[in-house]
């Protein structure tokens, strides 16, 4: 048995050359030691080839009519097409003048005529080694600006939404141990609950924040299980009654009994909680906020539909943008320290789903998101 190189994905080299020979030749050579390949007669058609799915690497011959290899690399390279594409030439030209062009024009290296498999094997590997080194970098580096862009926003929900509710317990503390004297048993009960009501809403924050950041950092991976959509509101109900008890907001499930979704526990109910926080928070005084769940073909559509104030048409388009991201307040004046519908929108995705709202003013919002359903028929 041949020991392939161990790559990610079998590499697909293009070969471009007039003489069919040639191409049989090096192709068999190739594809026997655990490439795919690709063939093009002309550097025209390398170059639709290309344009329509870029290869991993090319060896392109240089003598060719119409259009030689020099000519087709030169028009490869400054067409930006494939602009990380690397081109091995094939050539009998091995004149320093030669040689210099095929690098001016784009190339990496040189195999020369005649063709020597074990040579070409050789070239091939490393540039396909340094090919794959490559794009495994590019997409640490992306991970990584995420990583810090993630970190940079929460960090201004952070600021935003945990600031204000500490200083005003500080505050409130302060005032209730320095002038105890002065402020009557009422007035001191007053503060004790604003300072655990606000308390409560922090530790609610800083819960599901830990939740979004090991979703987005892979540090603590929460595994899929089916999760009954019943139990996940009745949880959700049972953390918020004082929320949703104090605004008389009438909380209603309209859920198929035994609809199940695939999905992170955790994850899921955060956000559940979450969107229903919401919608109490922009629901009237003795309003009604409806938690839906129906099938739509194998998934399930999860949709939390209110009847408040609504959002205008501008600021929809602003709600997932933390650059642009806004406190309201409530139509009690609630304040936030909620997780925010941008971290909201992250862990929806790293569901599986995506998070849309509709809303009108004045007549209310319907923030929903599908999920795989569980099917437990054993089908």
């Amino acid at each position: 048995m041949k020991d392939y190189p161990k790559w990610s994905r079998k590499p697909v080299i293009l070969l471009v050359d007039d003489q069919p020979r040639n191409l049989q030749l090096l192709g068999n050579a190739l594809f026997n030691n655990g490439y795919d390949v690709a063939l093009a007669s002309s550097g025209r058609e390398a170059l639709d080839l290309i344009a329509e799915s870029a290869p991993d690497l090319v060896l392109l011959d240089v003598m060719m009519p119409d259009m030689d290899g020099f000519e087709a690399c030169e028009k490869l390279k400054s067409s930006g097409m494939a602009p990380d594409l690397e081109v091995i030439f094939v050539t009998a030209k091995t004149q320093r003048e030669d040689l210099l062009r095929g690098f001016d024009v784009g190339g990496v290296d040189y195999i020369t005529k005649p063709i020597q498999i074990p040579e070409v094997l050789a070239r091939v590997k490393s540039q396909i080694s340094l090919k794959f080194a490559k794009d495994e970098l590019r997409q640490a580096n992306r991970k990584l600006s995420r990583v810090i862009e993630d970190q940079q926003r929460f960090l201004s929900i952070l600021s935003h939404d945990v600031r204000a509710p500490l200083y005003g317990i500080n505050h409130l503390l302060y005032d209730g141990c320095n002038h105890s004297d002065e402020l009557s048993k009422h007035d001191l009960l007053d503060i004790l609950r604003t300072c655990e009501d606000s308390s409560r809403r922090l530790a609610s924050f800083f819960e599901d924040t830990l939740v979004w950041a090991s979703s987005e950092t892979g540090g603590y991976e929460e595994a899929a299980e089916p999760i009954s959509l019943l139990d996940s509101f009745e949880l959700a109900k049972s953390l918020l009654s004082s929320l949703f008890n104090q605004k008389e907001v009438n909380l209603v499930a309209e859920i198929e009994e035994g609809l199940a979704v695939v999905g992170k526990p955790n994850a899921l109910g955060t956000v559940i909680r979450n969107l229903i926080s919401n919608a109490v928070k922009y629901s009237k005084t003795g309003g009604k906020v409806i938690f839906r769940c129906e099938r739509d073909g194998d998934r399930v559509r999860i949709s939390v539909i209110d009847y408040g104030v609504g959002i205008s048409p501008d600021r929809i388009q602003e709600l997932f943008d933390p650059d642009k991201r806004q406190s309201t307040l409530g139509t009690d004046r609630e304040k936030g320290a909620g997780l925010g519908l941008f971290l909201c929108q992250s862990l929806v995705e790293n569901l599986g789903g995506r998070l849309q709202v509709q809303s009108e003013e004045n007549e209310g919002s319907v923030f929903s998101f599908s999920l795989p359903s569980f099917d437990d028929s054993g089908e």
